[in-house]
């Protein structure tokens, strides 16, 4: 009898250690995911994040301090194994919720929205996870002499969870599975721990347990719901990628690609020529430098950028971060690489490894909501014009303010330019203000036009070339910007009124759209 009491009490101990690693596991799963189901709305940027850990943080610790208390007043495993349950119960609704919920947030903005989201769709299952390490402890701990030994294991196995749960969710069940699988596959695997806790207690009478193991593997395997389509649109892919959730639509006779919601590459299907205005003002390059032979890409996109300047008879390496843009570029806009390299790889480790070198460099890496700012440090732009050939050029597409109170962003790349580079172009999509692309051009030789823009063969990218060399701007005021350095480089903090606007823009495109 002792023997099988022994039996039991060793399964009850390792059973609690599973249950504390998978809940460890759990809570930094449903941060990691919860990022990416606001970023089609919120964008993925700093104050995305800050929001996330910021209920993850507050929700835990309350969790930990009613935890702690039920715990002493009902030691006892069912009210642990009921809390398990509960949690799974919580997170099973979350991606059938989330779309109203942040529909409904996203009247506050960026911060105030993505912070309340987070808030009701996360806010209840971690707070109810947070409950589940104080009872483990209170569980686990058969004498108080031995009380310090049995927290730091449990809180090491909770922990470890939480590394295995973070690697696991970034590494393979985003790529593979999408958000909306993620989460009913984190309540299924609590609500199986729930069960089999149901069964070894009451046996038989514990078949109900199966009812939401069940339901969250059906919907596991049901079929995703459908993006919400407006009319005139035909969705032809979606995916979770390295970068974001992708889609690609067909809409009004254009090809449109969109990263977390915000629209990266849209081509008009019969003629092939951007959407964009911006892909057309770094088309000047070839004029100031009719000579040039290589140019490399850094952000493929749908590869609009590639494709035109592939068209001045220029070999056009690209560097993308993410495989799937590459695969999206290929397989729904055409992109053909011809002679050039397509490499995936961070543009920075890009500039430290390459020996290639140059005529144009052209960062294309700004997507409105998240300017990636270790690109644009003093010490990276100083790595990458050691890339660039002997009178070669830079182009920059950078999205913000050129004038009014939020152009320190725009202002702190000219300065950090100014540092690396002896001549600096800038060309405004928007020369009167307002949120738009902004085009710096930075070189050692100065930015004449050095081969007539009437020999261009378009007439909408003729005109759209003289526009630009009249919009630029001769005497920028950078006085309020600082040199972009690696050790402080606020670049994104200084972007985030050009992220609302981006965001609110998009949100309402124009009627050609």
């Amino acid at each position: 009898m002792n023997n099988r009491k022994k039996s039991t009490d060793l399964f009850q101990g390792f059973f609690l250690l599973l249950t504390l690693f998978f809940t460890g596991a759990a809570i930094l799963a449903i941060e990691i995911v919860g990022a990416r189901l606001l970023g089609p709305y919120f964008g993925v940027g700093l104050f995305v994040w800050s929001s996330l850990i910021t209920v993850t943080l507050i929700t835990l610790s309350l969790g930990y301090w009613l935890g702690g208390k039920m715990a002493d007043h009902i030691p006892e495993l069912e009210v642990l194994y009921f809390l398990v349950f509960l949690a799974g119960l919580l997170i099973l609704p979350i991606p059938l919720v989330a779309p109203w919920v942040i529909e409904k947030s996203l009247l506050l903005g960026i911060r105030s929205g993505s912070l309340l989201s987070g808030i009701v769709l996360f806010g209840a299952p971690l707070f109810v996870l947070g409950m589940v390490s104080p009872y483990s402890v209170k569980m686990y701990t058969p004498k108080l002499d031995l009380l310090g030994t049995s927290v730091g294991q449990l809180y090491a196995i909770s922990t470890v969870g939480s590394c295995f749960g973070s690697i696991l969710t970034g590494f393979l069940l985003v790529p593979y599975l999408g958000v909306s699988n993620i989460f009913y596959l984190l309540a299924f695997g609590l609500f199986v721990l729930w069960g089999i806790r149901m069964f070894f207690h009451r046996g038989i009478q514990a078949i109900t347990a199966l009812i939401p193991i069940l339901v969250s593997f059906m919907l596991f395997f049901s079929p995703p719901i459908p993006v919400a389509a407006t009319k005139g649109t035909t969705i032809l892919m979606e995916s979770n990628s390295l970068l974001g959730q992708l889609q690609v639509e067909d809409k009004k006779g254009y090809r449109i690609l969109r990263i977390d919601g915000a629209p990266n590459s849209i081509i008009n299907k019969k003629t092939g020529l951007s959407f964009f205005d911006y892909t057309t003002y770094l088309e000047l390059m070839p004029f100031l430098r009719p000579h040039a032979k290589k140019a490399l890409l850094v952000g493929l996109g749908g590869g609009s950028v590639a494709k035109r300047f592939s068209s001045y008879g220029l070999q056009v390496d690209a560097v993308e971060i993410d495989p799937t843009v590459v695969w999206v570029a290929k397989r729904f806009f055409d992109y053909d690489p011809g002679k050039g390299k397509i490499v995936i790889q961070d543009g920075r480790r890009f500039f430290q490894s390459t020996k290639e070198t140059y005529d144009f460099v052209i960062l294309d890496v700004s997507s409105g909501d998240l300017a990636p700012s270790h690109l644009f440090s003093l010490e990276s732009l100083t790595e990458l014009k050691s890339i660039i050939r002997d009178k070669g050029v830079l182009g920059i597409n950078f999205i913000g303010h050129i004038k009014g109170p939020d152009t320190r962003a725009a202002q702190s790349l000219y300065r950090t330019l100014e540092e690396v580079f002896a001549h600096i172009g800038i060309y405004p999509l928007k020369p009167d203000g307002g949120i738009g692309n902004i085009i710096f051009l930075a070189s050692d030789e100065t930015m004449e036009v050095r081969q007539s823009l009437q020999e261009c063969s378009t007439p909408h990218i003729r005109t759209l070339l003289q526009k630009m060399v009249s919009n630029r701007i001769l005497d920028f005021n950078s006085k309020e910007g600082m040199i972009l350095r690696d050790n402080f480089n606020p670049l994104q903090v200084w972007s985030t009124h050009a992220a609302k606007d981006w965001r609110e823009q998009i949100r309402h495109p124009p009627e050609s759209l």
